[in-house]
């Protein structure tokens, strides 16, 4: 495809944006779980006895922005750059003062929860949690079963939206709409996702 797609999904009173990225969906997907597990990302949350330490849901890794592994970095810019454009559109501060980032691995003994990314990310002016103003979440690796056992279900006011995700699947919403990531029973594998959040100055 010469232009890439780039779905708008009416979800209430937000859009959520989707798209592929096209060096994820081609990444071996065994080579990428072996990095993932790594002791650089996820894998240094075992404990002494080799026990593997659940942040609640899932394993967690933070990412330092300015120095992202491979498989990140094309989505991360794709969410800074539509973060700035839809900014744009409304006549808002371009200054990005705060993105966090990181990987989480997880199955169905974690158990997911409608949540937002509100209060997610550092004002480093404060140092206090408030509001991501926009989201980002990139699929690296989905359960066997597939759409629509595994989908990412949306909601705001009356409006619900269930969402299929496959390896190399981004989406791109407002920090504050819930969201709920689906889990399988665990022999389906597991679900590994890197997400970013990005606070701008008003």
């Amino acid at each position: 495809m010469i232009t890439p797609n780039i779905e708008k999904i009416k979800v209430g009173d937000h859009y959520v944006y989707s798209t592929e990225v096209e060096y994820v969906k081609n990444l071996d997907s065994q080579e990428l779980i072996d990095e993932l597990w790594s002791e650089n990302l996820l894998g240094q949350n075992y404990d002494e006895d080799g026990n593997l330490i659940d942040q609640g849901p899932g394993v967690h890794a933070t990412l330092d922005p300015a120095d992202l592994p491979h498989f990140f970095k094309d989505a991360y810019t794709f969410g800074l750059t539509m973060s700035r454009s839809l900014r744009s559109l409304q006549g808002k501060n371009l200054k990005l003062i705060n993105s966090e980032a990181w990987v989480i691995a997880s199955n169905d003994d974690h158990r997911p929860y409608w949540h937002a990314h509100r209060k997610n990310i550092t004002d480093p002016r404060t140092d206090k949690q408030v509001d991501s103003h926009y989201s980002m979440s990139l699929y690296l690796e989905v359960p066997s079963c597939g759409s629509p056992y595994t989908d990412l279900l949306m909601a705001h006011k009356d409006d619900y939206v269930s969402a299929p995700i496959a390896k190399g699947r981004l989406y791109f919403f407002d920090g504050t709409l819930f969201h709920n990531p689906q889990y399988v029973p665990k022999e389906f594998g597991w679900r590994y996702c890197a997400v970013a959040d990005y606070l701008f100055e008003e």
